[in-house]
């Protein structure tokens, strides 16, 4: 989900997918939280107000389930250098083969 930069001590950034009512808000901390069944206006009032955390705390923690994703996205990351390390090493494989041939 693309996610845009916020002015707050609490977030960096926050994106909203209105075809599944998802917020996601990446903390300052770097932890990614994904709320569901959030309600478009929800969204606009956080990114319209004037403090992203108190808006999170009083409209949004705790009212609607939530996961924290950050871990899922550390693995996607892990799995794609493992597969640009793979591929490295099948091209340096090929390449080795092609000169003696």
């Amino acid at each position: 989900m693309e996610r845009y930069p916020v002015e707050s001590t609490f977030a960096k950034s926050v994106g909203y997918d209105h075809h599944k009512w998802l917020l996601e808000i990446e903390t300052m901390a770097g932890k990614i939280y994904q709320l569901k069944a959030v309600p478009m206006f929800r969204y606009m009032g956080l990114v319209s107000r004037g403090s992203v955390g108190k808006y999170y705390n009083r409209y949004l923690r705790g009212h609607f389930e939530h996961v924290e994703v950050f871990e899922q996205h550390q693995a996607e990351i892990e799995s794609d250098v493992i597969k640009e390390m793979a591929t490295a090493v099948v091209d340096e494989l090929f390449s080795r083969i092609a000169v003696k041939v």
